[in-house]
């Protein structure tokens, strides 16, 4: 395995992602780049590195052509400033960037304190969620076929604030719907929802931000404002510190499921 920056992480799992999503194995892929097929298996299994040029020929082969959206990519197999701390992904295409990588990993922590993460939402709260302003880029909802979860996706669990489910995003209906779906989810195995009361005593570390097990690699993100990744040794890594204590203090997940349905009726009263 290469070590590979947070970018390169998404970048290449964005890129397998686009492969997929017209249809493409690997060598078909890999001749409609111009590439040997070795090398596009090797970049996929992580065990060789990306480099501009290769990334700019896989993403004309798949059909993403616009300069803004190569750019967009690109950009992240640059160098990140370690004074930041954190790699951003602007422009075209990051919110279904972030997607992709939310799929491809074996599992998903979350923690929210204003919305329903992307990958979990119905698309009506989908199309008022995007309205919301903390985000500087985003550019629309995710599209379904990459919104959409199925058996052999990842584990999922969701760290959600209690007013989350008060907050009635595109309505009470809207949000009832919603909350119908959560609980879905969590009947069918999809995901595991955890609800953190507001008398926990524990001030919010953030209004959004995840974890994800990806290529072998924990990696951080933060939506706070546009989308951030970060990788960090699990022994060093505030972001896990804070899912941790979060989780400690949630309730279990039978009395989060009661809570999300007590949600749910008192939006059903609000319609009535």
């Amino acid at each position: 395995m290469t070590t590979r920056t947070p970018g390169e992480l998404v970048a290449v799992t964005y890129l397998a992602a686009a492969r997929r999503a017209v249809g493409a194995n690997r060598r078909q892929a890999a001749r409609a780049a111009g590439l040997p097929a070795h090398v596009l298996y090797r970049l996929e299994r992580g065990s060789s590195g990306l480099d501009l040029h290769t990334a700019t020929r896989l993403l004309r082969a798949y059909g993403i052509t616009s300069v803004q959206d190569i750019e967009a990519v690109t950009r992240l197999l640059r160098t990140p400033d370690p004074a930041e701390g954190m790699q951003r992904d602007s422009g075209p295409g990051s919110r279904e960037r972030l997607a992709a990588c939310e799929k491809a990993s074996h599992t998903v922590r979350w923690w929210t304190a204003f919305w329903i993460p992307d990958l979990l939402q119905t698309p009506e709260y989908a199309k008022a969620a995007v309205r919301r302003v903390l985000l500087d880029s985003a550019p629309g909802p995710v599209p379904l076929g990459l919104r959409s979860l199925s058996r052999r996706g990842p584990r999922i669990t969701l760290l959600v604030d209690e007013f989350v489910l008060k907050r009635p995003i595109g309505g009470p209906g809207v949000m009832a719907g919603q909350l119908a779906h959560l609980q879905r989810l969590v009947e069918s195995g999809a995901a595991t929802v955890r609800v953190v009361p507001v008398d926990c005593g524990i001030p919010p570390p953030g209004p959004h931000f995840a974890e994800l097990h990806l290529h072998r690699t924990l990696v951080y993100v933060d939506e706070s404002l546009g989308v951030h990744y970060a990788t960090e040794p699990p022994d060093r890594s505030r972001h896990r510190a804070h899912l941790d204590v979060l989780e400690a203090a949630a309730a279990s997940p039978q009395e989060s499921y009661d809570w999300i349905g007590r949600a749910r009726a008192a939006l059903g009263h609000r319609q009535s």
